[in-house]
C-alpha cells in the first residue's frame, strides 16, 4: 500500500470550512473498534471472498488531517480519471501478492461508474494496466451501462444527486469464469452486493472484492 506520507506530498490540501464535524480519536478507535463486524468482515466470512480496503476514506462533513486529505484527493483524482496509473500499480501488486500464478486465471471487472463516459474515463485504461501487470484477464468489455438510475455523488465541493445508467452484463464474457470486483468507494456495500449478484446470474464467480477506500461512519 502507499504510505500515506507520498500520498501528502501528491495531495491538494482544501482548506477545512465551518460546521465541520471534527474527528476525536474516541471516535476514530470506535471505528477501528467496528472495522471487524464491517461489510467487508461479513462477505469475507459469508461467502469466504477476499476483500480489501487501501485506505479509509472521510466523508466531507467532518474535518480532515493531512492524511485524510490526501486520500480524498487521490480518490477525487481517480473518479476524474486522474492518477489511475497510480492505483493500478497499487491494485496488481497486491493481486500478484495474493494470487500469485493464479492472477492469469481471473477476469479483472470495475462496477462502472454513473455514465458511459464516466466509466471509460475511470477504468478503461486502469482495467489495462491493472490487467498487464498483474497478468489477470480483462473484463472491462464484460460490463456495459446504459438507461439510466439514480445516484448520489460526493466531490471536493459538493454531494449531488443525478441520473445514472444501468448495467448490462455480457454472458458469453462472464459465464465460467472467475472474477476480482473493483470499485473506488464502498460505504455500505449495496452497490457490490448488487453487482455481485449480477456477476452470478450470468455465470461467473466472484473471488474478491477490492476498493480503493472504504467509507469511515464514525
Amino acid at each position: 500500500m502507499l504510505p500515506l506520507s507520498w500520498l501528502c506530498k501528491k495531495a491538494k490540501h482544501t482548506p477545512i470550512g465551518r460546521n465541520k464535524k471534527k474527528v476525536t480519536q474516541e471516535a476514530e478507535d470506535g471505528f477501528q473498534k467496528r472495522l471487524h463486524s464491517s461489510f467487508l468482515g461479513e462477505i469475507k466470512k459469508k461467502d469466504n471472498m477476499e476483500t480489501k480496503a487501501f485506505y479509509q476514506y472521510l466523508p466531507t462533513r467532518y474535518e480532515a488531517d493531512k492524511n485524510q486529505w490526501a486520500v480524498r484527493n487521490l480518490v477525487w483524482d481517480f473518479k476524474a480519471g486522474r492518477r489511475s496509473s497510480i492505483v493500478a500499480r497499487l491494485v496488481a501488486s497486491y493481486l500478484r501478492r495474493t494470487f500469485g500464478a493464479d492472477c492469469r486465471n481471473l477476469t479483472f471487472v470495475c462496477i462502472p461508474a454513473s455514465s458511459a463516459e464516466r466509466t471509460i474515463s475511470r477504468y478503461q485504461a486502469f482495467c489495462e494496466e491493472v490487467s498487464v501487470i498483474s497478468g489477470c484477464i480483462n473484463g472491462f468489455g464484460a460490463v456495459r451501462v446504459s438507461g439510466q438510475r439514480m445516484a448520489i455523488h460526493e466531490s471536493r465541493t459538493a454531494k449531488r444527486v443525478e441520473d445514472t445508467h444501468v448495467v448490462y452484463f455480457d454472458r458469453q464474457a462472464l459465464e465460467g469464469r472467475r472474477c476480482i470486483v473493483f470499485d473506488d468507494v464502498i460505504t455500505r456495500g449495496g452497490s457490490f452486493a448488487r453487482f455481485t449478484r449480477g456477476l452470478e446470474m450470468f455465470g461467473a464467480s466472484v473471488v474478491a472484492g477490492l476498493f480503493l477506500a472504504q467509507t469511515i461512519n464514525l
